[in-house]
């Protein structure tokens, strides 16, 4: 043992003949030379090493809070001592919770980021993208754009090109007369305004003769009208994604627990079974939300209809011709 008395120290505070700094110093030099009076010998180096650092980190606030009412000093610092620990092995514990459940999640998908990256279109990535100052674009504009007789979308269709596609879509679209295809098309591209690419926007105005710079304006518009349905839409991906982590946290500390031999085990596993409810519910409420649609990033007819000089009635007509091709609204 050390012959450090530590129920001294407050004594010799007080009377001036060591500072509060000092006397910090000698408390971390016996945590570190008595390991075993704080049952810190079954730890590692680096574990010793977080208690000192908590310890000073701390400073001399803890002798402020030191009251000898209550017990002698080495008493009131061997409690404190175990409170750190038991603090640390919390979060320690998270912290290996937390890593698990990442590890498994990423071998889980580790297959579908496989296939999504396979998918990548390389060449694209010097592509400007959609910018986010437009100019605003009239319908008579587009109209008179699309009135060009140079494009028509029935030689897209048989070309290998569009093969690569659904094969039953591009089979019905044939069987619809040029003009309704053109229009079917084009409604279809600018409903799906906000996940469509930089490459079918070219192509789109390769078929419709458009100027690009016109429909990338056009593109640019209707996503800005649907700026706050995506940040809703972001919240509740957010939700969903955090009451997902703790369902399989508490997954992992309710088995945790089960090995446990500890008297308060099941005590605790009650209430983690409570909060793996509630979260698990959670969980799959939301992710009912965002599969059933609740908030779909698409714009309105009405804003389609206005762009392109039509009433809502001939786009609602267009979606509904597309839907009996076998397109997925």
């Amino acid at each position: 043992m050390s012959k450090v008395n530590l129920n001294e120290i407050p004594e010799l505070i007080n009377s001036g003949k060591i500072s509060r700094r000092m006397a910090l110093q000698k408390l971390s030099v016996f945590v570190m030379q008595e390991k075993k009076v704080f049952g810190l010998q079954k730890f590692d180096d680096d574990f010793r090493s977080e208690i000192i650092v908590t310890l000073l980190e701390k400073g001399t606030r803890i002798f402020d809070a030191y009251n000898p009412k209550y017990g002698s000093f080495f008493t009131y610092f061997f409690c404190l001592i175990k409170g750190i620990m038991q603090t640390l092995l919390r979060e320690h514990s998270r912290k290996e919770i937390t890593e698990n459940v990442f590890f498994d999640e990423s071998v889980s998908s580790y297959n579908e980021k496989v296939e999504a990256y396979k998918n990548i279109n390389y060449h694209d990535f010097e592509k400007p993208k959609i910018p986010y100052s437009y100019k605003t674009v009239e319908p008579k504009a587009l109209e008179l754009a699309c009135k060009s007789g140079t494009y028509h979308i029935k030689r897209y269709l048989g070309t290998e090109q569009a093969k690569t596609k659904d094969e039953e879509l591009r089979e019905n679209l044939k069987k619809l007369p040029p003009f309704i295809a053109d229009k079917v098309v084009l409604v279809l591209a600018l409903k799906a305004a906000y996940y469509i690419t930089g490459s079918q926007i070219e192509l789109l105005c390769e078929m419709f003769n458009l100027d690009k710079n016109m429909l990338f304006d056009l593109i640019q518009q209707l996503k800005n009208e649907i700026t706050t349905k995506d940040s809703r839409k972001t919240l509740i991906e957010e939700r969903r994604n955090a009451a997902y982590f703790h369902h399989k946290k508490y997954t992992k500390q309710i088995n945790k627990l089960e090995a446990s031999s500890k008297i308060n085990a099941s005590y605790n596993k009650a209430t983690l079974a409570q909060k793996y409810e509630k979260k698990t519910d959670s969980w799959i409420n939301l992710t009912k939300q965002l599969q059933n649609g609740r908030i779909n990033l698409r714009p309105t007819n009405k804003s389609i209809a206005k762009l392109l000089g039509l009433c809502e009635r001939q786009i609602s007509h267009y979606l509904l011709t597309a839907q009996k091709l076998g397109v997925e609204l």
